[in-house]
């Protein structure tokens, strides 16, 4: 057991910065307030009070100290977290939050501002007294190095937050630490002093007490009170969160919550306890992901192989064979990226309605595996000139023979090759549009002949046709910058029932923004009726190239699935949802836990429930986000 006397109080003296804070992830040593080479954290528990972290160190019979620390969160205000250290702990103050470190064994206290020498030479005080400490006077004694081993048990020490060796001293020579004085300095003092670091009228300037008795937030972000008993006498547990955050020595921090070894005084005044965070929902987390990163959205449907890939999916003996669905190429596999500011419109169609599917998180790990954003669906098939692999997408014909690499991709593209990922998932030009098949004549001399594509030889199918790429003189040429101008040029102008989204050019995976205000120019439109339902597909398209069957891509995925999910209003059944329970339990096996949804999304050729200029809400009443499984 961890005897109360034995205990040394660190107070860091820092204060909350106005910005959110995240607390460091993990359970690593060097993190916290507690640290060190040869500390060990025994145990790491989130959201209990400074009393309740002490128990527990109490009873972890290998404790040496414990850490209690305060965040706060950009979501959920104040954070608490306890952590229980075994070994020799040695302890850095941190310069972003506060946190209470607590020892029993000799600590060894670094500031950000001496942490390369701690010496006299770096301290501001020196071995003789001088009034250099926030108008007091104080002296350089060796001893603050280890309050442990020192007599007054570190009292006094770290003065005015300068140095950990900088004491304050009685000028008088009396009191608890008389200052040591120098000759000059023996000659010329007069004045008498009171107590030590309470300077009289006469002999040293007042200073303000940010503190009163009633406890507020004003020492260095957390609860502190004036104790006029942290000038008198006493033990080191009496004196417990004395000088707190180093602002006056009779300020005293303390727990508001009525814990810990230095309980708040009941106030005057109500003083509202930090609020208990419960845990978050299944559905509050996706919610938080969507309004964050937005997610990846790969629909299923048994029109669409979702046995045969659910088959696959099952059979994976690891992440790194949990399988990719490659609907639109040998190397491709499509999205729908669901964001906030767009309406919630997925992939669906007359003749192939996704009934559910499956939510990744597109985080900065998956989004750099994206290669292309494309406003509505771009008819990928017939846009890879490397190959032509439906003949539904191909504008020459069920017997065309076309039906391999041309040699624009060089399947499987080599490590490295940027452009050849982004032809292969369909970044480039339509087939349809290269030749004029429809009539748009956007190319002029640069339309390719069928024969010049199946050779090889068609330019406009060597480049991606970026919207916005000013550097290029091919293709759009840097023309679309802006979300009005993609409207001017391809609003109603985009394919016909043969194929839709053949002419759009292609916004790159760093211009996320400018892709999602596009798609929300495109909803609005629709909804005010500039564009009829079919004239354009209403919902977005995000390629991914797929490296290999196997892997480390894989596993990313895998590990970024934010849940299964069905709709609720097309069509969804039980059958659907026993096969996405399969899923979810063979990724159980492999320690992921994944929810299974349900939800309610725009209709098909529909958009009611999104509202423009109004962040789309899963919670809300129109959607209804539940977790189901």
């Amino acid at each position: 057991m961890m005897s109360a006397a034995s205990l040394l109080q660190v107070v860091l003296l820092t204060q909350l910065q106005n910005k959110a804070f995240t607390p460091p992830a993990g359970s690593s040593s060097s993190n916290g307030a507690c640290g060190g080479q040869d500390a060990v954290v025994l145990s790491e528990v989130w959201q209990i009070g400074l009393g309740d972290c002490q128990q527990l160190c109490e009873k972890e019979g290998q404790c040496t100290a414990f850490a209690h620390e305060i965040f706060m969160a950009s979501r959920s205000g104040l954070v608490q977290r306890c952590r229980s250290y075994g070994g020799l702990v040695s302890h850095i103050l941190p310069q972003a939050y506060p946190a209470v470190c607590w020892v029993k064994q000799v600590a060894r206290i670094v500031h950000p501002l001496h942490s390369r020498n701690s010496g006299a030479s770096t301290a501001p005080c020196k071995p003789t007294a001088d009034r250099v400490c926030g108008g007091l006077f104080c002296f350089f004694d060796p001893r603050c190095s280890s309050p442990a081993m020192d007599p007054l048990s570190g009292r006094f020490c770290n003065a005015a937050q300068l140095h950990q060796n900088c004491r304050y001293c009685d000028i008088s020579g009396g009191g608890d630490v008389p200052c040591p004085l120098g000759q000059a300095l023996q000659a010329s003092t007069h004045a008498a002093v009171e107590r030590p670091n309470v300077p009289s009228q006469a002999a040293k300037p007042q200073i303000d007490v940010p503190c009163t008795e009633t406890p507020k937030q004003v020492c260095g972000g957390l609860y502190c009170y004036l104790d006029p008993r942290c000038s008198g006498p006493g033990t080191t547990l009496e004196k417990a969160g004395c000088n707190a955050a180093g602002l006056h020595p009779n300020c005293r921090m303390c727990d508001i919550a009525g814990g810990g070894p230095v309980a708040c005084p009941i106030p005057t005044d109500p003083v509202q306890a930090p609020e208990v965070l419960k845990p978050m929902s299944p559905e509050e987390v996706l919610n938080q992901k969507f309004a964050t990163s937005g997610l990846l959205f790969h629909g299923l449907s048994l029109r669409y192989d979702f046995d045969m890939y659910k088959d696959r999916f099952l059979a994976a003996r690891s992440l790194e064979e949990v399988p990719f669905h490659t609907d639109c190429g040998e190397h491709c596999t499509a999205f729908t990226y669901l964001h906030a500011d767009n309406a919630l419109v997925t992939f669906a169609f007359n003749a192939l309605v996704m009934q559910g599917g499956i939510l990744y998180e597109a985080n900065p790990s998956v989004w750099d595996d994206v290669q292309c954003l494309s406003v509505t669906d771009k008819t990928t098939l017939s846009r890879a000139c490397c190959a032509c692999g439906d003949s539904a997408q191909c504008p020459f014909g069920p017997n065309y023979e076309h039906r391999k690499d041309s040699g624009y991709c060089g399947l499987p593209c080599a490590a490295g090759d940027k452009k050849c990922r982004q032809l292969a998932v369909g970044c480039g030009v339509s087939v349809f549009d290269a030749t004029n098949f429809m009539g748009y004549n956007t190319w002029g001399p640069q339309t390719c002949s069928q024969e010049q594509i199946a050779s090889g030889q068609c330019d406009l199918c060597t480049q991606p046709m970026w919207c916005d790429d000013p550097s290029s003189s091919f293709g759009w040429e840097g023309v679309i910058r802006t979300p009005r101008d993609w409207i001017d040029e391809f609003l109603g102008r985009d394919g016909d029932k043969r194929a839709w989204g053949i002419r759009q050019c292609m916004w790159k995976p760093s211009q996320r923004d400018r892709f999602v205000a596009t798609v929300a120019e495109l909803h609005m439109a629709y909804q005010r009726g500039r564009i009829k339902a079919r004239q354009h597909n209403l919902w977005n398209e995000v390629s991914v190239y797929v490296e290999a069957a196997f892997g480390p891509q894989q596993e990313k995925f895998a590990t970024s699935i934010a849940g299964f999910v069905l709709f609720r209003n097309l069509g969804a059944n039980r059958d659907d949802l026993v096969r996405y329970h399969a899923m979810k339990q063979h990724l159980k096996s492999f320690g992921l836990e994944v929810p299974i949804f349900e939800i309610t999304v725009e209709g098909e050729d529909r958009i009611d429930l999104w509202k423009p200029g109004v962040p789309v809400n899963l919670l809300d009443r129109q959607y209804s986000l539940k977790a189901i499984a």
